[in-house]
């Protein structure tokens, strides 16, 4: 039935509308979905008493959400201030990682009731005020507040006008405090009820304390976990000129990130998990976003988020950028910088400088350590390395391409800029990851950038990084490798990139437990990267632990299912697992995400050896036999299906072949579980000890 006829059809009448969810239940549901479940049932066995008790009726459910209708704005709030109380109670007794919170909207206005639901502006209004909440807070609309305002034992406080989702007018919206004359339990410990509440009293003083120098905010910020204090997340910078300005948006962001993540003190996302947000950042600032603010905060475990926009004009610029307390979606600070176009490199560096001052000055009251600045004299070199990050992003044959001539440009332009051989050499280096060029040729040059950027900056730690790349795959001094990347990540612990790359070496070395770890580090500060969490099922497909391994590959597919790698390495666990179905599932998905990779090829061949389907396994050799005779192809990708045939020699024959052409892979022959049915032969020890391992 169309919403016309409903609403012809349905009764009006004036109601109070409670709206409720669960704070960060999504992103629960992703991590572990058994648990997210059961606390859901709990939550709901809490919620439906109370409900009753103050005659409210359960219109609907929406997976964690309620929808419920009150004849009085006093039962509907006094009701939500109990629900918060009882929820605030039950999560003193459980761990941390049980805690449920609710935000809570409440508004009064004309519905139209039909068969059982009601619908119109009354139920929009509350859906988008639930959203305003604070975790484990209450959000009210002025209808509401001006007929509970003397009625309830809570302060009542005005948060302005908003502009809400697909309401014509703003709103007047109001947040109910739950700190002052919360109801005593005997079941409360004395200092249980202390700590709940000097936890709800904080938010009311935040503010004043975060402009106090000379007082610590340990134990007083709005922050709900104080390991969030110094984590901060740089959210994609919203394009306001053409599309063809992009680049600049783009790049602006991840030279924050970059330049605020050498700070000593605190922690910045990486640009992988904020680009998540990319497109929904016009949204945010109309009023109508996805996930708000705090949601997105949820997500990346931070505190503060740091958003804005970039317009140019002709030769002007304007770059506005706002400082957000992300739990009560405040601003600490905003500002806008104007200036001319070639002026872009000293206004990146103003706003990177001032974020960090306001950042130590009104978040964490300390020292955070000084934010890095690029060294470049040329503004035209600026704007091609900016081009060319945002080409590399691509992750395409074209933007490897487009990328290396705008870095080669920013050098000529710039010949000390250092960081432009950095992004050169990561080119090189990863097109012969991706297979567009070959390792023999583009690792002896992505070495020779990452010494020329050495050279000119010593503690570049990302030039550190691309160095222990080079000395890992082309040189194989394992020695050198590592002690690149331990000083990589001494100089800069806030550069995911290191602790991501040195994770990889580790698992080749068949260091599991360390591995595991730098691949933790690296998702703290990059927890929506679909390469680094599919990476961290790494270690346990290297040293036998399918069954791991399978359960990370899943999860990284979960958050990213698009990301084929995740899916070629799901296929090769659930191979040695026996699960042949789930493999040649998994392996035909990523074939469909990249077709033309032959690495996604020679798993599906792989698969369908194991199934018994030779043929197909031997058609997929014979295309791919055809294709390196006019493009690079891997020869160790060629080495794997040999292998699922059991051709040994073959197997065998091209690894050795490998050991030149595709050492990006080679590094993973010892443990690597598709050559099993090879390691005994006295060949493959040859081989692994021609490659630079001493077993």
């Amino acid at each position: 039935m169309s919403n016309v006829r409903k609403f012809k059809d349905g009764k009006r009448k004036l109601a109070a509308i409670m709206f409720t969810d669960i704070v960060g239940y999504s992103a629960m549901s992703h991590r572990d979905e058994s648990l997210a479940l059961e606390l859901l049932e709990e939550h709901r066995q809490i919620v439906r008493p109370l409900l009753t008790s103050h005659d409210g009726r359960e219109i609907k459910t929406i997976g964690d959400a309620f929808l419920v209708e009150f004849d009085s704005a006093t039962s509907a709030v006094q009701c939500a201030i109990h629900i918060q109380t009882a929820l605030a109670e039950r999560n003193s007794t459980v761990d941390p990682t049980r805690a449920v919170r609710v935000r809570i909207g409440i508004h009064l206005g004309d519905v139209v009731a039909h068969e059982n639901d009601v619908y119109g502006d009354g139920v929009n209004i509350a859906s988008r005020l639930q959203f305003l909440a604070e975790p484990g807070g209450i959000c009210v609309s002025r209808q509401v507040f001006d007929q509970v305002h003397n009625k309830v034992d809570r302060p009542i406080h005005q948060l302005g006008n908003r502009t809400l989702k697909n309401i014509s007018t703003p709103v007047q919206v109001y947040r109910v405090e739950l700190g002052h004359g919360a109801p005593s339990r005997a079941r409360l410990a004395p200092m249980r009820r202390l700590a709940f509440a000097a936890a709800a009293v904080v938010p009311i003083l935040a503010l004043s304390l975060m402009l106090s120098l000379h007082k610590s905010r340990k134990g007083a910020g709005t922050f709900e976990n104080d390991a969030r204090r110094n984590r901060i997340a740089v959210l994609p910078f919203e394009n306001l000129s053409t599309p063809d300005d992009e680049y600049l948006s783009d790049g602006m962001t991840e030279e924050l990130i970059s330049s605020l993540s050498r700070a000593t003190a605190i922690r910045v996302i990486a640009r992988t998990s904020v680009m998540h947000y990319k497109h929904q950042q016009g949204a945010l600032r109309q009023g109508s976003p996805d996930k708000t603010i705090r949601e997105i905060a949820d997500e990346l475990g931070v505190a503060t988020v740091l958003e804005g926009s970039v317009r140019k004009a002709g030769d002007k610029l304007r770059v506005s950028v706002t400082l957000i307390d992300a739990r009560t979606q405040e601003t600490i600070w905003s500002n806008a910088y104007d200036g001319p176009f070639k002026q872009v490199l000293d206004i990146q560096r103003n706003i990177a400088s001032k974020v960090m001052n306001e950042f130590r000055v009104r978040v964490i009251a300390g020292d955070t350590g000084q934010p890095g600045k690029l060294a470049v004299s040329s503004p035209e070199a600026y704007v091609n390395y900016l081009r060319g990050r945002f080409h590399l992003n691509q992750r395409t044959e074209e933007g490897f391409a487009k990328s290396i001539e705008h870095f080669k440009k920013a050098i000529d332009l710039d010949s000390r800029f250092a960081q432009a051989y950095v992004e050169l050499s990561n080119a090189f280096s990863l097109m012969s990851y991706y297979g567009g060029a070959r390792p023999a040729e583009a690792l002896p040059r992505a070495k020779l950038l990452a010494e020329k950027a050495l050279a000119l900056e010593p503690d570049s730690a990302e030039a550190l990084a691309s160095l222990a790349e080079s000395k890992a795959f082309f040189e194989r001094d394992w020695t050198g490798a590592e002690a690149a990347y331990r000083r990589s990540i001494a100089l800069n612990p806030g550069y995911s990139i290191s602790h991501h790359w040195y994770a990889e070496f580790l698992s080749a070395m068949g260091r599991v437990d360390e591995a595991l770890q730098q691949n933790r580090l690296a998702r703290e500060l990059d927890p929506l990267s679909p390469n680094i969490n599919s990476a961290a099922g790494h270690p346990y497909l290297l040293s036998g632990d399918y069954d791991a391994a399978i359960a990370a590959y899943r999860k990284a597919i979960s958050l990213e299912p698009k990301f084929y790698l995740a899916h070629v390495w799901l296929a090769q666990a659930c191979l040695k697992k026996g699960r042949n179905a789930e493999a040649r599932q998994a392996a035909e998905t990523a074939l469909k995400l990249a077709p033309g990779s032959s690495l996604t090829q020679s798993m599906a061949a792989a698969t369908y050896a194991a199934d018994g389907h030779a043929d197909e396994a031997r058609k997929i050799l014979a295309d791919l036999d055809a294709a390196a005779r006019r493009k690079y192809v891997s020869t160790y990708d060629l080495a794997r299906i040999h292998a699922a045939l059991g051709e040994r020699d073959e197997t065998l024959s091209l690894l050795r072949k490998s050991i030149v052409e595709a050492p990006t892979q080679m590094i993973n022959v010892r443990r690597d579980p598709a050559f099993e049915n090879v390691r005994s032969a006295p060949e493959f020890g040859k081989i692994v000890r021609d490659f630079g391992f001493r077993n």
